[in-house]
């Protein structure tokens, strides 16, 4: 039996698969739990299409990652922070602080969660950071930290 799926099934696929499931499953658990419907010719040919389309939008939403992690690898922000004599800082540079500091100075919004310190930032001087973008697309952001 044809099916296509209305939303992602583990071990089975993904919204809009078209997949060949055996009847019992199809109609007693997959259809009544609303996961999938029967599949005939148009609602196949309308599936692909829709995915056609997501591809379309994906390929275009990586193109636009791509460009702010160029964007992105050109540019350095600066930190002000408070350091002692040595020019050691009271404490350590945050993902939090670089995030504010992206979407303040450059207007771009990426969580901090988003962001990676390979060791904490402590010291005055230049720093590189690594920020996922989504989509597997990582850029280097090269940190500044300044004495206030």
């Amino acid at each position: 039996m044809k099916i296509i799926l209305l939303k992602n099934v583990p071990s089975l696929g993904h919204k809009g698969d078209v997949r060949e499931v055996k009847p019992g499953y199809g109609l007693n658990f997959l259809i009544p739990q609303k996961l999938a419907q029967i599949a005939d010719k148009d609602l196949i040919r309308q599936a692909q299409q829709q995915k056609e389309i997501a591809q379309i939008r994906q390929k275009k939403q990586e193109r636009q990652l791509n460009k702010s992690a160029e964007k992105l690898k050109n540019l350095k922000i600066t930190i002000k922070a408070k350091t002692n004599e040595k020019g050691k800082l009271f404490g350590a540079v945050s993902a939090s602080e670089i995030a504010q500091t992206l979407k303040k100075d450059l207007g771009l919004e990426i969580s901090e969660k988003n962001i990676k310190i390979e060791k904490p930032i402590k010291e005055i001087g230049q720093w590189t950071v690594e920020a996922d973008l989504g989509r597997k697309v990582m850029a280097k952001i090269k940190v500044e930290v300044a004495a206030d």
